[in-house]
């Protein structure tokens, strides 16, 4: 197992930056965190997919721009005792996006100009000590 990883963000902003900059349809990017005690909290901006082998994530990584190529590294191991706070796709990214299921006859989600009907509120009750949540 591999991953492709295009940057090691500082914090949280860097990271989306990096991802909404450089995202396409043929190289789809995200967060991928880690913690370990040895490196502490660790922000990657990764490749979206796991490649079965560092051969391969070589292959995806000379694919890339010079400019993106140059900074990219393929990630191999991490520390025994980090935890990933990021989940892994084990399949390939598709290639194309898969069709909306239609939307049922006679029910538009909203007249052209006009907004979206609301949602009704979902949001758990504030927790209030001594009084009973039922």
């Amino acid at each position: 197992m591999a991953l492709l990883s295009l940057k090691r963000a500082e914090n949280l902003a860097e990271a989306f930056d990096c991802i909404v900059a450089q995202a396409t349809r043929e190289m789809p990017l995200r967060l991928f965190a880690t913690f370990s005690p040895e490196q502490g909290t660790r922000l990657y901006v990764i490749a979206a997919r796991v490649f079965q082998n560092p051969e391969e994530a070589d292959r995806a990584k000379a694919a890339l721009p010079p400019e993106l190529a140059d900074k990219a590294t393929v990630l191999t191991g991490f520390p025994r005792d980090t935890v990933f706070y990021s989940g892994l796709q084990t399949q390939p990214v598709p290639q194309s996006a898969p069709q909306s299921a239609p939307r049922a006859a006679g029910k538009p989600a909203a007249a052209p100009g006009q907004a979206l009907p609301a949602s009704p509120d979902r949001s758990p009750k504030p927790f209030v000590p001594g009084e009973n949540p039922n």
